[in-house]
C-alpha cells in the first residue's frame, strides 16, 4: 500500500468516527432543553417584541435561575419555569436571532443549534490535531482521543447539555490557532476578534501575537476587533451595551464558590469568606481581587518571557495552552465548558516539555477532567472546594509545565 493511500484511509476513518459521534449525540440531544442556550433564544425573544430593557436582568444571588423579569415572557413562549440563566453576551447576537424566534419554537431553535454545534465540535478535534497531534500518532487514533475527551470529559459534557456558546468560541478560537500555526497572522487577529465578540474574554489571547512576534496579527485584531464594535453599537444601540457592561462589572465582581467555576477565585474565595451554605455567591473581597488580577499580569508575563525560548513550531500551541489557562482559570470565571478547548489540545504538552513528564501530568488531568471521578467526588463534603481544587491544581501543574526551563 503507497504512503498515500494509507493516509487518505487514515483520514476516511478519522473522518467516519467524526461523523458517526456526531450524529449519535444529535440523535440523543433532539428536542433536549439547553439550559444556557436557553437565555441567548430568550433575549433574542425579549429583542423581537420590545423588551430590550429586561435583556441583562438578573436574580438575586446573579446565579441560579432566570430574573423575576423574565417570567411572563417565559410564560408567554410557553417553556414557563424552564430552567434558564443570565443572559451576558453582546447584544448583537440578541439582535440576530431576535428576528428567528418569531419563525420558530424555542425548542425548535435549540435542534437547529445543535445541528450547527455538535458537528463544530467534531470539527474542533480536527483543528486541534493540527495543532497538537504527536509525530507519528495517526488521525485514526486522534480522532478516538478526541472523541473519548467529548464523550468521556465533563467539560465537555456540560458543553453538549447546555448547547453551550461556548462550543461555537471554542471553534473560532481553534481556528485561529490553526490559522497562525499556518503562517496567517491576519487571519488569527480577525478570528480572536471574533471570539472576543462572542464572549469578552478571550480578547487577551491576542497576547499570542506577542508571543509569535506578529504586529500584522495585532493590527488585524484591531480593525476587525473596532468594526464588529461599531456594528454592534449600531445595531443594538449604546443603551444595550451599558446593560451589558454594567451586568458584566456585576458579575465579575463576585465570586462564584461552585464546583462548575474551575477557578482559582473560586477556591480561594471558598477559604477566605468561608461560606456557611455551598454554592453560593459573595462579592469579591479586595484582597482576592487583587490576588487574582496579578496572578493573570505575571503569569501572562511569564509565558511572554518563556514564548522567546520555545521553537516557532511549538509558539502556537504553547500560547494556546497557557493564554487559555490564564484567562479562565486565573481569571474570575473558570466555567467548566471553556476547558474543552485546552483538553482537546493536551496531548500536545508532550511537544512542550519531556515527554514523561507531559504523561504523568496530562494524564493527571485527564483522569481529573473525567465526568466519572466529577460524579464521584459530587457526594463528597465540601465538593464544590474539593473539586475546583483538585482539578484546578492539575491545571495549575500544566501551566507550571509550560514554563519548564529545559528543552524536550
Amino acid at each position: 500500500m503507497t504512503a498515500r493511500r494509507h493516509l487518505t484511509l487514515d483520514h476516511g476513518r478519522a473522518a467516519v468516527i467524526l461523523c458517526l459521534w456526531a450524529a449519535v449525540v444529535v440523535w440523543l440531544r433532539w428536542d433536549v432543553w439547553a439550559p444556557d442556550l436557553s437565555a441567548l433564544l430568550i433575549a433574542g425573544w425579549l429583542w423581537e417584541h420590545g423588551q430590550a430593557e429586561v435583556i441583562y436582568a438578573m436574580p438575586p444571588g446573579f446565579f441560579g435561575g432566570a430574573a423575576p423579569e423574565w417570567s411572563e415572557a417565559m410564560a408567554l413562549m410557553g417553556v414557563a419555569g424552564a430552567q434558564t440563566y443570565p443572559y451576558l453576551y453582546p447584544p448583537i447576537w440578541a439582535v440576530l436571532v431576535a428576528p428567528l424566534t418569531k419563525l420558530w419554537s424555542i425548542q425548535a431553535l435549540m435542534n437547529g443549534a445543535l445541528l450547527v454545534q455538535v458537528p463544530l465540535l467534531a470539527g474542533s478535534v480536527v483543528l486541534a490535531g493540527r495543532l497538537a497531534k504527536p509525530k507519528g500518532l495517526s488521525w485514526t487514533l486522534w480522532a478516538l482521543w478526541g472523541v473519548a475527551v467529548l464523550s468521556l470529559s465533563a467539560p465537555a459534557y456540560l458543553a453538549v447539555m447546555h448547547n453551550q456558546p461556548s462550543i461555537l468560541m471554542g471553534f473560532v478560537i481553534l481556528l485561529a490557532f490553526e490559522r497562525l500555526a499556518a503562517g496567517r497572522p491576519v487571519a488569527f487577529g480577525a478570528l480572536i476578534a471574533v471570539a472576543a465578540a462572542i464572549k469578552l474574554s478571550p480578547a487577551l489571547f491576542i497576547l499570542a501575537a506577542l508571543m509569535t512576534r506578529s504586529g500584522r496579527a495585532v493590527a488585524a485584531f484591531g480593525v476587525a476587533g473596532a468594526g464588529l464594535g461599531l456594528a454592534s453599537v449600531v445595531i443594538a444601540g449604546w443603551p444595550a451595551h451599558e446593560a451589558m457592561l454594567t451586568s458584566v462589572a456585576t458579575v465579575s465582581g463576585h465570586t462564584l464558590m461552585i464546583a462548575l467555576n474551575l477557578s482559582l477565585q473560586s477556591v480561594l474565595g471558598q477559604v477566605l469568606l468561608q461560606p456557611e451554605v455551598l454554592p453560593a455567591s459573595a462579592v469579591t473581597p479586595m484582597v482576592l481581587n487583587l490576588i487574582s488580577r496579578a496572578a493573570v499580569v505575571i503569569v501572562a508575563g511569564l509565558l511572554l518571557w518563556r514564548a522567546h525560548r520555545w521553537t516557532p513550531a511549538q509558539r502556537p500551541l504553547g500560547a494556546l495552552l497557557g493564554l487559555s489557562l490564564v484567562i479562565w482559570l486565573l481569571g474570575p470565571l473558570g466555567w467548566l465548558h471553556y476547558y474543552v478547548v485546552p483538553l482537546l489540545v493536551l496531548p500536545g504538552l508532550a511537544l512542550m516539555i519531556p515527554r514523561r513528564l507531559a504523561i504523568w501530568i496530562g494524564g493527571a488531568t485527564v483522569i481529573l477532567s473525567s465526568m466519572p471521578v466529577y460524579l464521584a467526588l459530587a457526594g463528597a463534603p465540601g465538593f464544590h472546594a474539593l473539586y475546583p481544587a483538585l482539578a484546578g491544581g492539575a491545571w495549575l501543574a500544566v501551566l507550571a509545565a509550560l514554563l519548564w526551563p529545559r528543552r524536550v
